[in-house]
């Protein structure tokens, strides 16, 4: 064969290679300018930011101050009726009924990127108290077994090297997530589950125990504590010699931006790499791509800027985004502004958010099918969480996770070896 016949045919080659995969990419390419982000949806967010301002009487300058925000979380019933003309009775019994029994709050920063006219619009689904909370499917209050994990107050220790501190509880939360794992802290059915908030307690506990050297700052929400006291925590943590990185959990540059300010991230700079000490590492949570706006790229940006690598733990939510085609929109959306996706969790089995869980099958079929579809920076792992304190099991493939007699109960193996029974239901 020739040079040139040679040079043909793998032309060839290539061309029909570079056909079969555009047929891979065909149906995400149709589906994916449906799929609203934060920036394809900016006008109809300023529509809805201007009327929450009316509604609370208040001015753009307002809108730019965090504490502003935090101030009004706690919305009435009222007011969320002004902004949302579609808000039916029955929500409002759920509301009252909701307020009452758990915390409910949302931002207004949050509540403008609702879709008024979408009664299933997922952020309205993750921030606004349903009915199905009170379905008669009862959840755990201690989904994670952190009862089984914490050898000290506010302390939680899973594994050898790592564990959490709690720094606050979901009360001082901008918003309060409809299926956050810890939604009963401050309701009347913690009492014998509460974890208390003893940040003292919790780092006396690690300068103890030599081997732990990566701490995660959570609650709650470590960006809700105020600089001064965010500082002294960091400042404590660094002087214990065996701390070599440290993580802060924080869902507020989704639900609240503007708390991302350039004097935060000075402070959390001096306890990085730019300070010349260990990691600092953000992880948030953006659960959909209407979630990735104009100011939440403008926060991620500061943060990275100031030397704090961003990861991503999105929760796989029943009718929020329990979609390959939305989770690769929002993956690929959060590489493109410099967030890492690194955790695709199927929802825990909490009291009250049983509705938002999907068979475990559902995030392995989204896992596979962004396998190879997108860059490996856009694919998370699928993670369950073991109950009674057992940890954490990424999910490759299906063969890691094998059904048993009980429909929906599965029989998984743990980072320990052991083999532990996981209910999906």
């Amino acid at each position: 064969m020739s040079v040139d016949s040679g040079s043909v045919a793998f032309s060839r080659l290539a061309q029909r290679r570079a056909e079969e995969l555009q047929l891979h990419a065909q149906d995400y390419l149709e589906k994916r300018d449906k799929i609203l982000t934060g920036f394809t949806a900016k006008e109809r967010i300023q529509h809805m930011r201007e009327r929450i301002l009316f509604a609370l009487n208040a001015k753009e300058e307002d809108w730019a101050n965090w504490k502003w925000h935090m101030h009004h979380r706690h919305l009435s019933i009222e007011t969320i009726a002004k902004v949302l003309p579609r808000f039916a009775d029955k929500e409002y019994a759920t509301y009252q009924k909701a307020k009452t029994d758990s915390l409910v709050s949302v931002s207004p920063y949050y509540l403008s990127l609702i879709d008024s006219e979408n009664d299933s619009c997922p952020i309205r689904m993750q921030a606004l108290p349903h009915s199905d909370e009170y379905s008669p499917f009862e959840g755990s209050l201690d989904p994670s077994g952190e009862l089984h994990s914490s050898p000290a107050p506010g302390w939680v220790q899973r594994y050898p090297d790592r564990g959490i501190l709690l720094v606050n509880d979901i009360g001082t939360c901008p918003v309060a997530c409809r299926f956050c794992q810890r939604r009963h802290n401050l309701s009347p059915k913690e009492l014998e589950i509460h974890n208390p908030i003893d940040i003292q307690a919790g780092i006396d506990y690690i300068r103890a125990n030599p081997a732990i050297r990566d701490v995660l700052l959570t609650g709650g929400d470590a960006f809700t504590l105020s600089d001064g006291r965010l500082e002294k925590v960091l400042q404590a943590l660094r002087a214990i010699p065996h701390v070599e990185t440290i993580r802060l959990s924080t869902r507020l540059p989704v639900t609240l931006p503007q708390r991302v300010t350039p004097e935060l991230c000075e402070m959390l700079s001096r306890y990085g790499l730019m300070g010349g000490q260990g990691a600092l590492w953000v992880v948030t949570h953006f659960n959909h791509p209407i979630e990735v706006t104009p100011e939440a790229a403008k926060a991620c940006l500061m943060l990275i800027s100031h030397g704090m690598p961003i990861l991503n733990q999105s929760v796989l939510l029943a009718g929020v985004n329990d979609d390959r085609h939305i989770i690769m929109r929002l993956n690929q959306e959060l590489v493109r502004i410099g967030v890492k996706p690194y955790y695709l969790f199927h929802c825990k089995s909490v009291d009250g958010a049983i509705h938002f869980r999907t068979p475990l099958k559902t995030g392995l079929d989204i896992i596979e099918y962004l396998n190879g579809r997108t860059s490996g920076m856009a694919l998370p792992y699928y993670v369950i969480s073991l109950p009674d304190g057992k940890g954490k099991v990424r999910l490759i493939t299906s063969a890691q996770v094998h059904e048993t007699d009980t429909p929906g109960v599965w029989r998984v193996t743990s980072w320990e070896g052991d083999d532990d029974l996981y209910d999906e239901r």
